[in-house]
């Protein structure tokens, strides 16, 4: 497949343009493989592959005015090889020859296969909600263009097994409600050899306008300045702070990815202290050195809960950056909660406090 040309718009996984409140048109190829399509009932070739946009890049956008779906298909050498090869039976065996070009003219030709009527692919993009039924039609040879109309977006056909290129807009129904839409990918061929290959890109393409430029923080940057800035706007204790980066066994899970960045912030701020008059709350103070190792640990959670909360609310993040970040904390904490060994206690404080499960 690589020696193939590949169409201008499959060059970049992802291109942008325009700034502002300017539209954007943004493509993000989400399949580029050789998919292999194997025989069902000798009837012909098929196989289905879920398309699913990434909701990262659905979600970059404030107003969605136009989605395309872009798709390449065709055959590499061994495929076509096995095209030619099924070409010179089509005179010599009748029932070797399911055609799919002149399905749209005549949908029984699915079903009932003639002499000398050619041979092809048909590429059809059906909604995921249907898909059960569609493939069922698809399987039981009922697959005429009326019994799969209530689950189609789209239907293409090619006559060669040379290259196809097809781009359609996708009907605004499957995405006015702010929803990334999937849809489920039927690939078909009428070659009769055991296994054909077809070389198949797919491409969403959205138009629309672009949230403004996001802060690019990093789970560990956000984490780190949260911590930092709140110790310093409370002048949290020196001896306290010492006490817990003192304490590893009971605050923090080796190679957590939540832990590390809170604990590097506490040292920051051991190392740049000014002693001012502390404003942190006596109650959460004293549940650091008071009490069972899951007393200490719920107090350094809502710590780091009231810190991060904090930060969300001093830097001005917008709903989308603070659902961005919100979602990598979520996953660092399913990471932590995973190295965290059964010793250590029910939970991880670093972790449970980012994502504030014990406010």
């Amino acid at each position: 497949m690589k020696s193939f040309l590949i169409l201008p718009f499959l060059l970049c996984t992802v291109l942008a343009f325009a700034q502002n409140n300017a539209v954007t048109t943004l493509t993000t190829l989400v399949l580029d493989e050789e998919v292999p399509l194997k025989n069902k009932n000798k009837r012909s070739h098929s196989n289905q592959i879920m398309l699913q946009l990434s909701p990262d890049i659905w979600n970059q956008f404030e107003r969605i005015d136009a989605v395309f779906i872009s798709a390449w298909t065709g055959s590499g050498p061994i495929a076509k090889a096995q095209y030619e090869a099924d070409a010179a039976k089509i005179d010599k065996e009748f029932e070797a020859c399911p055609v799919i070009y002149y399905a749209e003219k005549d949908a029984s030709l699915f079903t009932f296969p003639r002499k000398n009527a050619g041979y092809g692919t048909e590429l059809v993009v059906m909604e995921q909600s249907a898909d059960s039924l569609c493939v069922r039609r698809y399987n039981k040879g009922r697959i005429g263009p009326k019994g799969i109309y209530p689950c189609l977006v789209t239907r293409h056909f090619g006559i060669t097994p040379v290259n196809h290129f097809y781009r359609f807009a996708v009907p605004k129904q499957y995405y006015s409600a702010g929803k990334c839409p999937s849809f489920n990918l039927l690939l078909r061929s009428s070659s009769k050899a055991d296994t054909v290959l077809l070389d198949t890109k797919i491409a969403f393409t959205i138009q629309g306008k672009r949230y403004n430029a996001i802060k690019t923080l990093s789970m560990d940057q956000f984490l780190k300045e949260a911590i930092l800035e709140g110790m310093k706007a409370e002048a949290f204790p020196l001896n306290h702070a010492r006490w817990i980066v003192e304490n590893q066994d009971v605050f923090f899970v080796g190679k957590c990815p939540i832990c590390r960045p809170v604990e590097s912030a506490i040292r920051d701020y051991i190392a740049a202290y000014v002693q001012k008059n502390s404003n942190t709350p006596n109650e959460i103070i004293d549940g650091l050195v008071k009490g069972s190792k899951e007393d200490k640990q719920t107090a350094f959670s809502k710590i780091v809960s009231r810190y991060v909360d904090r930060y969300f609310k001093e830097t001005g993040m917008n709903e989308r950056e603070i659902t961005d970040m919100q979602t990598k904390l979520e996953e660092g904490r399913k990471l932590g909660m995973n190295l965290k060994s059964g010793s250590f206690g029910p939970f991880c404080p670093s972790c449970d406090g980012a994502c504030r499960v014990k406010n």
